[in-house]
C-alpha cells in the first residue's frame, strides 16, 4: 500500500519529465493499481502452495530484478546495440 502512495504522489513529477497530459497520467495510475488486482489472485494462489515467507522472497527478488533492469536500461540497451 506504501509503494502505491508513493507512485501516486511521485506522478506530477513522472509527467513533468516524460511530457505526459493528465491523461496519460491517469492511464498510468489505471494501469498500475490493474496490475495489481490481477496478480493478487496468483499471488495468494502461489502463497498457499509454497508458503508465505518464499513467496515474499520471490516476490523481492522479482522487484529487485526489475528495478535494476529499469535502472541499468540505458546501459543494457547500448550493450544490446554493440551486438
Amino acid at each position: 500500500m506504501v509503494l502505491m502512495a508513493s507512485f501516486l504522489l511521485l506522478l506530477p513529477f513522472i509527467a513533468k519529465d516524460l511530457i505526459l497530459n493528465l491523461t496519460q497520467v491517469g492511464f498510468l495510475g489505471t494501469l498500475f493499481n490493474s496490475m495489481s488486482i490481477m496478480l493478487a489472485l496468483p499471488a495468494g494462489y502461489i502463497a498457499k502452495k509454497v508458503g508465505g515467507m518464499k513467496t515474499l522472497i520471490l516476490a523481492l527478488f522479482v522487484y529487485a530484478v526489475g528495478f535494476l533492469t529499469t535502472g541499468l536500461y540505458q546501459v543494457i540497451l547500448g550493450f544490446l546495440l554493440l551486438l
